[in-house]
């Protein structure tokens, strides 16, 4: 697992830059596929808090200078639309599992609740 610092994200050409870079290699680490559970969501706060840091530092505007930084701006986006689409995934996923293993539980309990009628305790005695 790749570990990532918040960017330095201050306004100016190189820091938007910078700050788009360190998001993009956050957001490519996410959709990569090579990680576990528990790191893909280590990362996604991760990313989402270096992202609401950029998008707080922009202030509502970011300022491009150059046809590079709208680019770069677009790739983000699209990877940023593609992280949130991994994450709600994810989120139903759990979901249907959580259910699942609800159901699971009360079958099991239910099995529990029969008392000796249904669970054999041992060897049985004839006679």
């Amino acid at each position: 697992m790749a570990n990532f610092n918040a960017p330095n994200m201050n306004a100016g050409s190189t820091n938007i830059k910078d700050s788009i870079d360190s998001l993009l290699v956050q957001s490519t680490e996410i959709l990569s596929g090579q990680n576990s559970s528990e790191e893909t969501v280590q990362l996604l706060e991760k990313y989402v808090d270096s992202f609401a840091t950029w998008l707080r530092d922009q202030d509502g505007q970011i300022k491009v200078s150059n046809k590079e930084d709208v680019r770069l701006l677009k790739k983000l986006a699209d990877q940023h639309s593609q992280v949130l689409s991994l994450a709600n995934d994810s989120k139903s996923q759990l979901v249907d599992a959580l259910k699942q293993l609800e159901v699971r539980g009360k079958a099991i309990l239910a099995y529990l609740d029969q008392g000796s009628e249904r669970i054999s305790q041992g060897p049985f005695k004839k006679g």
